[in-house]
């Protein structure tokens, strides 16, 4: 076989380099583009997050079933459309211009969009800015996700902590979480107090409390929290003397 009857190089898309020789390879190169695009197409319509492409104005040229859906429409109802129908007022801003768009190329925020009926929901949106050859921006891929059950979760957690805080307040105890993995140990600031300290004279190692602790009592604590860090007793409970900032000792139920 000559050189000039040997097949051109393969791209590494999966086409051919340079000019198709024929009209046959034009079509097969045709028929192998469509198919990516189609496949393209197919991943982008059965995606769970919403996908929306537009224009440097933000005019929607593209937008998956599921970021219509999440917003309460038909794709074609926002296809040209601009992409603030999906903004509440308050947020409505002017497009960026080129300049900007080319410094942001990329960003993360949360956020607040609207529906067709009205109603918002916080999300969270990625977008990329779409370049030309020469770096100039063309348009925005932007990725929005409804983040409305973990911002319940966060509230509802937000809430409890809250609730516990208040409840802890509320029993005068004082508290103390010892974190095995690290060695460290939080001492409320109640628990301070009880000792006469104020919060920063006390760290954050069990030493601050084993060191005030009585040495008649000492030997008998370590043992039932060793005890009970062996697994042989289900509640660490022991009361001891704990050295007062005033030099005295008081009792301690730990």
């Amino acid at each position: 076989m000559s050189d000039d009857d040997a097949a051109p190089p393969r791209d590494p898309e999966g086409g051919f380099d340079g000019e198709p020789r024929t009209l046959a390879e034009a079509l097969r190169r045709l028929e192998a583009v469509g198919d990516r695009l189609r496949l393209l197409g197919k991943a982008l319509a059965t995606m769970q997050v919403g996908v929306t492409i537009t224009d440097r104005r933000r005019k929607i040229l593209y937008v998956n079933p599921a970021e219509a859906a999440m917003h309460g429409y038909a794709v074609d109802e926002v296809l040209g459309r601009d992409a603030t129908i999906f903004a509440p007022a308050e947020l409505r801003r002017e497009p960026l211009s080129e300049e900007r768009l080319g410094r942001l190329k990329s960003w993360r925020r949360e956020s607040v969009n609207l529906r067709k009926d009205g109603s918002t929901f916080p999300v969270e949106i990625l977008s990329d800015v779409v370049v030309d050859r020469d770096g100039r921006p063309q348009g925005i891929v932007a990725i929005c996700q409804d983040i409305t059950d973990r911002v319940r979760a966060e509230r509802a957690l937000r809430e409890s902590e809250e609730r516990f805080a208040l409840a802890v307040r509320g029993a005068n105890d004082g508290l103390w979480d010892w974190n095995l993995a690290t060695g460290e140990v939080y001492y409320s600031p109640r628990w301070k107090a009880m000792l006469g300290r104020e919060e920063g004279e006390i760290g954050a190692v069990v030493e601050e409390w084993f060191d005030r602790v009585h040495p008649d009592d000492l030997t008998r604590l370590r043992s039932d929290v060793d005890a009970h860090l062996a697994g042989e007793s289900e509640h660490f409970q022991n009361e001891h003397r704990m050295l007062h900032a005033d030099e005295s000792y008081r009792w301690m139920l730990s």
